[in-house]
């Protein structure tokens, strides 16, 4: 016969369990953790991905306020080999024939070249031509220039020919008017050489010449390969680019 329980038994024995079992009580718990959890990562990952959003925006801001001038406005030129020789009419003072080669070593209109649309390079202003074009001399074109003049003045000063010869005025080491620009214009053509040379910086070594012996070691540069932009790639662009406005050959300092 099956046991029988009383009302009061069902009711008492009911009452001495609990509603849910441990066990459920501790998942419950569990999925509380769980999902206190959660909120606190998602909660660190919105803030890290908000700080890593500022940085960046403020990055931009920064490259943008500080942006470099763009070098697209020439193409990046291909390198070649280049052997440095010696040619003795280059070495001469100044007359027709070695002011022959130094007049037309650069293609173009030595070195000077026009540029359209220059803002949009982030180039400096530049001398205003032709439409929306502008004149810029390269820095290939600024020290051959200074080369040129120094040469000459050097010339002049072998030759007694030179205005900075008896140019100081009252036994004083200040030139007079009439040079003091000349003289200006030198100087500033061997700072301008020195800081150019130094960006270019061309680490290639150089040895001893062949005039060297056991005594004495010279080094004059000659026979010593340098890797260089193409000089032929270079002049078809300063030749397509070289400035077109009427009369700009008789308005600049060749």
């Amino acid at each position: 016969m099956a046991p029988r329980y009383s009302v009061d038994q069902c009711s008492e024995n009911e009452a001495e369990e609990p509603l849910l079992p441990e066990t459920t009580n501790l998942i419950i718990q569990g999925d509380q953790t769980s999902r206190r959890y959660l909120l606190i990562v998602f909660g660190v990952g919105v803030l890290v991905l908000a700080n890593l959003t500022q940085a960046l925006i403020i990055l931009r801001i920064v490259n943008k306020t500080s942006a470099k001038p763009s070098a697209k406005y020439h193409p990046d030129f291909p390198m070649q080999a280049l052997t440095i020789e010696r040619n003795m009419t280059w070495e001469e003072l100044s007359n027709p024939s070695s002011d022959s080669l130094w007049n037309t070593a650069l293609p173009g209109i030595t070195g000077w070249v026009q540029i359209e649309h220059a803002r949009d390079y982030k180039l400096p202003p530049g001398i205003p031509s032709l439409g929306k074009f502008e004149v810029y001399i390269t820095t290939w074109g600024h020290q051959h220039h200074c080369l040129k003049i120094l040469r000459r003045e050097f010339s002049s000063l072998v030759r007694g020919e030179s205005l900075l010869i008896n140019s100081m005025t009252n036994g004083t080491k200040t030139p007079n008017n009439e040079t003091s620009g000349k003289l200006h214009h030198l100087m500033h053509c061997f700072d301008y050489l020195r800081q150019t040379v130094a960006c270019t910086s061309d680490l290639t070594l150089e040895g001893i010449s062949k005039e060297s012996n056991d005594t004495f070691f010279d080094i004059d540069g000659y026979g010593v390969e340098h890797m260089c932009k193409s000089q032929n790639a270079i002049g078809e662009w300063l030749i397509s680019h070289a400035p077109e406005e009427d009369g700009f050959r008789q308005n600049i300092e060749l």
